[in-house]
């Protein structure tokens, strides 16, 4: 249930937990559509509390498959996995990214193609088109903290 993602972060508790809490830049909650009827209801929460969702259409194996080819066909989240084999060996059994994934190498290809799919999906919360992912917003805002410290 995807709604439970979006609802307001829970506070650290203990000692430090006021300094912890003000270090929080951001949250991100990366989401699939898949079928949940409550997607629309998280978008809704996640707004109204300061979360942002990466949406993936149908689901996050999007993302994965454009680091490594150009995809603009419908599809579904059966299916994705499936077509990851090729480049990712047992990811359909397994659901595992190994440690040796390209993320960097292909990143601006993955984001290009996600972009060539749905230019409107260039912010958080929203759901695009099917195929589409804007979990480069993600990736941006991790890498944007890391370059501020």
């Amino acid at each position: 249930m995807p709604s439970g993602c979006a609802r307001t972060p829970k506070r650290p508790r203990g000692p430090n937990a006021t300094r912890l809490f003000l270090k929080i830049d951001h949250v991100w909650c990366v989401v699939d559509v898949d079928d949940h009827t409550t997607l629309e209801t998280a978008l809704h929460l996640a707004r109204r509390n300061g979360v942002h969702l990466a949406v993936s259409n149908p689901c996050f194996e999007i993302w994965l498959r454009w680091h490594h080819q150009n995809f603009t066909s419908r599809t579904n989240r059966f299916d994705l996995p499936k077509k990851l084999d090729s480049h990712i060996p047992g990811y359909s059994r397994r659901k595992a990214i190994p440690g040796d994934f390209p993320f960097e190498d292909d990143y601006e290809n993955a984001r290009e193609r996600a972009l060539g799919c749905d230019p409107e999906h260039d912010k958080p919360c929203r759901r695009g088109q099917n195929p589409s992912s804007n979990a480069w917003l993600a990736v941006e805002a991790i890498r944007g903290e890391g370059r501020k410290r």
